[in-house]
């Protein structure tokens, strides 16, 4: 189990319900569901501006196209309400990756050309050929020179939430601790066992003279089981499951994650013992207990790493919105009637 609560990934958008770190070292040039609209209009228009710097059709339709692709949606799948919203949260990612860069730049964080070559290189490089990449950006309503500058902004922006946020966001071990202490629940392990098991398969649709000869096959390993073979080669030699090459060692588990009729005759042994024969969808088993672990709760210096990391993360995410909302109150938005949905596309 988890040792905190799920850990989210550090966006800059305050507003945005999805992460909104820059694309485009990692994922530009997009996939083909990011094309664009069927009437093509000029990728270059005007939708909105921050600070006076443009955002545009081509730069709204390749982040509503990452969006696309970060949920596996096509266009057709969304209503217009829906789609407003994804249009809504792309275009206030793009209004935060702007005023991040701006920001970049009056900071003075700035990133070295090479840098940005050796990512032009990477993405080049996931191509089988130039003319596949260069058909891939145009795609996207992108050329060279505008995917380096995606790059650039990108890493101008991630440079500066790792030297502005990430750096300067402290967790100390008092924090840490009562975190621990307000939250038992998140560091409670479950009771948990280590079985082996040998596997004769039964095909979903099987008849039941093939069932009958499973069956049988397996009651054969059990006698031998019950003789005293050793367990782990039996099941490397005769077990149909993969955890076979492993001599049937299925690592540890808890509740709720192996079959029904399966976990209730595992959670029943003793380390050691061994089941009779156990039916389910998936043919026959014949099970063997290793090892159980009680109920128990991990230490705080067990779990100290990974909450102190996550609590970092949140205190960073926390930082960044906060800055955001106070850049939005100070820069010029202007939003153009074209940036709505019935007008963009």
């Amino acid at each position: 189990t988890s040792t905190a609560p799920p850990v989210t990934s550090t966006a800059p958008s305050a507003t945005s319900t999805a992460p909104t770190t820059p694309p485009a070292p990692d994922q530009a040039p997009a996939p083909a569901s990011a094309a664009a609209p069927k009437e093509k209009p000029s990728p270059n228009e005007k939708l909105a501006s921050v600070n006076d710097q443009p955002i545009t059709r081509g730069e709204m339709d390749r982040e509503l196209g990452r969006l696309l692709d970060l949920f596996r949606l096509n266009r057709d799948e969304l209503g217009p309400d829906e789609m407003a919203k994804l249009r809504q949260t792309a275009l206030e990612g793009l209004i935060d990756r702007e005023l991040l860069f701006q920001s970049a730049q009056t900071m003075g964080v700035f990133v070295e050309e090479d840098e940005v070559a050796k990512k032009m290189e990477t993405l080049r490089g996931r191509f089988p050929d130039e003319n596949a990449f260069k058909a891939a950006l145009e795609q996207v309503m992108l050329t060279p020179d505008g995917l380096k500058s995606e790059i650039r902004r990108s890493l101008a922006i991630g440079a500066l939430i790792r030297k502005e946020f990430e750096e300067k966001t402290l967790v100390s071990e008092a924090e840490s601790k009562q975190y621990y202490t307000d939250h038992p629940e998140a560091f409670r392990q479950p009771e948990q066992i280590r079985a082996s098991h040998i596997l004769v398969k039964v095909e979903e649709g099987s008849d039941d003279v093939v069932k009958a000869e499973a069956k049988k096959r397996a009651e054969a390993l059990l006698a031998r089981v019950k003789k005293g073979e050793d367990f782990a080669a039996l099941a490397k030699e005769a077990s149909e499951c993969p955890s076979a090459a492993q001599g049937g060692d299925l690592g540890f588990f808890s509740r709720g994650r192996m079959v029904p009729a399966f976990e209730a005759s595992a959670f029943t042994l003793e380390p050691g013992q061994t089941s009779g024969l156990v039916e389910t969808e998936f043919g026959y088993h014949i099970l063997k207990l290793m090892e159980k672990k009680p109920e128990s709760v991990m230490s705080f210096d067990e779990v100290r790493p990974k909450l102190e990391a996550h609590m970092k993360e949140k205190k960073t995410e926390t930082a960044l919105a906060d800055f955001l909302k106070d850049k939005r109150t100070k820069a010029r938005i202007d939003i153009l009637p074209e940036a709505q949905v019935g007008k963009a596309g």
